[in-house]
Parts: structure tokens; C-alpha cells; sequence
């Protein structure tokens, strides 16, 4: 398990994210997520994770909830832990092939010039990161996320009435977007 460090990319105080490569097992995420609470000073052996009536995940510690998300691609799987919030995932190879049209079948008519020069895998694990956060994943038609470039690795998404921040950035040969949302801001 490897911990991505919030020197490396500032996250939000209570936020931790972390990555292996999938071994196959069948509890892999389940058993990174308890090793990453144990890493941030929860119990990992009480963490249980649970999905809400629309089938997003979170985390129970004794009384205490946890936002959890949890992505894979090809051969790396990522979770992430926010103490104080709720989370979303998303991780994708940078070099998977994309079918023609999927770019204009998921930008929102506001999007055109703010994401011209960015890479479509990369524009699709920071809409899929902003659904799962929501929890109605790929229910809800991407064009419907609205991204607005704060930064080079960091945005501010609409999805609804539901505003929240992402971090976008690379991981070897993978992007990984990490859509988040303080437990006081409301989904």
C-alpha cells in the first residue's frame, strides 16, 4: 500500500487517499481501507463499510461515519478515507483508448474553452469522481457535471444544485481525480 502524501498534493484536512497494485483478492479495497484508518489513527479493525439507499458507499468507526470512495483500472486500485466529509474517486490509464464523439457526448455547453486543451480520460475521472460523490455515479448524464478550472490540478464542480471541489492530477500512468465535500457543505 502506498499513501499519497498531502505534501505532495494539499488535500483538505482529514482526507487521505492510498493505492496498490490489485492482487486479485477478493477484499483488497476493503482491506486497504482499514489499513489506511489504521495509518490515520482510526481503528481500522471497526471500520465497516456500508452503502446508502442509492448504493454509495461510507464508513462506520464505532459510532463515528466516514466518507469512503473506492476506484480500479487495469491494474491499480485507489480508496480514499475523509474524516470530515464525503469523497469520490476516479482513476483511469492515461493512455486508454477513447471511442470517437465520447468528449462532446460529455461536456456541459460551459465546459468548451475552460477544458480545450485538457485530456479527455482526465475530463471523464473528474465528472466520475464529482457523480460518485453524489452517488448516482453514471445514473447521471456527465454532460449534466459542470467543471470549472480553479488551477492546473484543481476545480470546483457543479453537479445540480451540489457544488464541491476536485483535485485532478497523474499517478504514474493513471489520472486520479478526488472529488470532495465537507460534511457541513451539504450534498
Amino acid at each position: 500500500m502506498k499513501i499519497i502524501k498531502d505534501t505532495d498534493y494539499p488535500f483538505p484536512e482529514g482526507l487521505f487517499i492510498c493505492y496498490d497494485k490489485i492482487n486479485g483478492k477478493k477484499n483488497q479495497a476493503i482491506s486497504l481501507l482499514k489499513k489506511l484508518a489504521d495509518y490515520v489513527s482510526l481503528d481500522g479493525n471497526t471500520l465497516n463499510v456500508l452503502k446508502n439507499e442509492s448504493g454509495k458507499p461510507f464508513g462506520k468507526i464505532n459510532d463515528s461515519s466516514v466518507g469512503v470512495s473506492i476506484t480500479h483500472s487495469k491494474d491499480i486500485i485507489c480508496c480514499g478515507l475523509y474524516k470530515s466529509g464525503e469523497i469520490g474517486l476516479d482513476v483511469e490509464a492515461r493512455n486508454r483508448n477513447v471511442v470517437y464523439g465520447l468528449r462532446k457526448r460529455i461536456l456541459h455547453e460551459n465546459e468548451l474553452s475552460i477544458v480545450e486543451d485538457m485530456d479527455t480520460i482526465r475530463l471523464w475521472t473528474i465528472k466520475e469522481a464529482a457523480l460518485k460523490l453524489t452517488g448516482s455515479g453514471l445514473r447521471t448524464a456527465m454532460k449534466k457535471v459542470e467543471i470549472k478550472k480553479a488551477d492546473n490540478q484543481y476545480f470546483n464542480v457543479n453537479v445540480g444544485t451540489m457544488q464541491s471541489s476536485i483535485i485532478s492530477f497523474e499517478l504514474d500512468e493513471y489520472w486520479l481525480s478526488v472529488a470532495y465535500l465537507p460534511t457541513n457543505a451539504g450534498l
